[in-house]
């Protein structure tokens, strides 16, 4: 069966096929696997690793840990063109690379403003769709721009079939993020019914781009099976509503409290750094039988997978990073979660330290509860305190 008739069958996502090992082969271990590609016409990676550009994803910290390594970090752009602009100043200055997300609202100014600061390598046009006037009007300008100064590359997205991708190319994209509705928490599918499986996707964007060898297409999704969050079912979860729910009594639909990426408490000018927080929505929650590990420290004890991740001390200095449980040591010390603070009805209802990496506290106001959390130095507090 050539490919042609294997996408005429059906679509077909990951989960779909299997590889083959080869008969014979010169690799004689993983080390010599050389996994480089192009990013866009221009932009060489060493790992074919990309961070969504996604408020709770892709922010400083995670952009330069993922320049530095040879993959990339792509800065959302769900913030102000100033707080983007120093933003972007860090990454190029600690990692070397810096990719930046804009959007159709306010590009022109963002744009402008970015390059007169930064020396940005790339900018990624985030948009659901390519299909629409909005994006044909942002590339007449891009394109007028490039040719009054030096511009970056050029990465748009996003696109779905065949005609969409040569469009793209041929209105000026050095490369494209291909594919809708496919990332582990994308929820485009179910809202609007458009779609297709990666697999299928990536062979309708390799249609679109034969005529276009020098220039790039980016898989966008695809990961379905996220792993960092496995609980036992008594493992309480703070909601939006600011009160604790068992993961066993979670369902489709409720909101969560979600974090931006920072994970270790910093200063910056000698202030401190407040974190970020959202609302998350529950798309998915299954119930699967893992092979479990009993964590027990001296603030008690805790059932997870073998795979579930927490943040520990090194034994050596004052660094920070994610073990799993199987690879814990007696010397690795876990940031301390104490017991969850559950209701409170004084104006300020005590310090929320103990679930958190931070301090904080939560206050009633006529508006509803206030959540503040302060990232600080120091050890976490064990107690609460009306």
């Amino acid at each position: 069966m050539n490919r042609v008739e294997l996408f005429k069958e059906k679509a077909l996502g990951f989960d779909d096929i299997l590889l083959l090992p080869a008969e014979k082969s010169k690799i004689s271990s993983r080390k010599e696997v050389d996994t480089t590609t192009k990013l866009s016409k221009n932009i060489t990676l060493k790992y074919p690793i990309i961070s969504a550009p996604m408020d709770t994803i892709s922010d400083v910290d995670t952009c330069i840990a993922l320049n530095k390594i040879g993959a990339a970090g792509i800065l959302h752009r769900f913030m102000s063109i100033d707080e983007q602009v120093e933003k972007s100043k860090k990454i190029k200055q600690d990692s070397g690379k810096c990719y930046v997300a804009v959007g159709l609202k306010d590009y022109e100014e963002r744009i402008i403003k970015l390059l007169s600061s930064v020396a940005i390598d790339l900018f990624v046009l985030d948009t659901a769709n390519v299909n629409t006037p909005l994006v044909e009007k942002f590339f007449y300008w891009y394109g007028i721009n490039k040719r009054k100064r030096i511009m970056p590359d050029l990465m748009v997205g996003n696109t779905l079939t065949q005609k969409s991708v040569e469009r793209a190319f041929d209105f000026g994209a050095d490369s494209i993020k291909h594919s809708i509705g496919n990332g582990g928490v994308c929820t485009t599918t179910d809202m609007t019914g458009i779609g297709c499986p990666p697999i299928t996707a990536l062979y309708y964007g390799w249609l679109g781009m034969e005529n276009y060898p020098e220039k790039s297409l980016i898989l966008d999704g695809g990961i379905k099976k996220p792993s960092d969050l496995c609980v036992t079912g008594n493992t309480r979860i703070l909601a939006a509503n600011l009160k604790w729910i068992q993961a066993k009594n979670i369902k489709i639909g409720d909101l969560l409290i979600g974090f931006d990426e920072n994970t270790i408490s910093k200063t910056e000018n000698s202030k401190q750094v407040r974190r970020k927080y959202k609302t998350t929505k529950v798309i998915k929650n299954d119930i699967n039988i893992l092979d479990c590990v009993e964590i027990i420290t001296d603030k008690g004890s805790i059932k997870v997978s073998k795979d579930h991740k927490w943040l520990v001390k090194t034994p050596h200095g004052n660094e920070f990073e994610w073990i799993k449980s199987i690879d814990l040591k007696n010397t690795h010390q876990i940031v301390y979660f104490g017991e969850p603070w559950e209701e409170g009805l004084s104006k300020d209802d005590g310090y929320i330290s103990g679930f958190l990496d931070g301090e904080g506290c939560i206050s009633k106001q006529k508006s509803g509860c206030i959540l503040n959390i302060v990232q600080a130095k120091g050890t976490t507090a064990d107690y609460f305190y009306d």
